[in-house]
């Protein structure tokens, strides 16, 4: 487990996953056919508690503004801050091991109760798991 500093707020458009975690996969299908590739663009997953259920949204960052209103996606701001952060290599040979990350992520001491969870995908084989802290 790392510290992992996310240095700017973001945008990002997003799909919502009907359930979690079976709807998580159509989610960024869907989120796909949408937002043309762009290697400058990041790619992620955001997920937190609601109502004592977890949401998921399969998202990309703005590149422009206005690009998710354009789109007609919803948009969310990702603010900056500190991260408890792991990451995992070739998550698609064991898709649960995102799974099994986040639950040693949040036994971070300094979790910030108010907090959400983030994927960050490298590439289609790695991704960080980040779970949001105290500031």
């Amino acid at each position: 487990m790392k510290n992992y500093f996310l240095e700017n707020d973001l945008q990002m458009m997003y799909i919502d996953a009907a359930s979690f975690p079976n709807g998580v996969e159509a989610a960024h299908k869907k989120l796909h056919a949408l937002v043309a590739f762009d290697d400058k663009r990041r790619y992620f997953g955001y997920s937190r508690p609601e109502n004592g259920i977890i949401t998921y949204k399969a998202g990309a960052e703005e590149l422009n503004t206005g690009e998710g209103k354009i789109l007609g996606l919803n948009t969310l701001l990702i603010k900056k801050g500190k991260f408890a952060s792991k990451l995992v290599i070739n998550f698609m040979a064991d898709v649960s091991a995102i799974g099994s990350t986040f639950q040693e992520l949040l036994k971070h001491p300094d979790l910030d109760p108010n907090g959400y969870c983030l994927e960050i995908y490298q590439n289609t084989n790695d991704v960080i798991c980040l779970a949001r802290l105290k500031d």
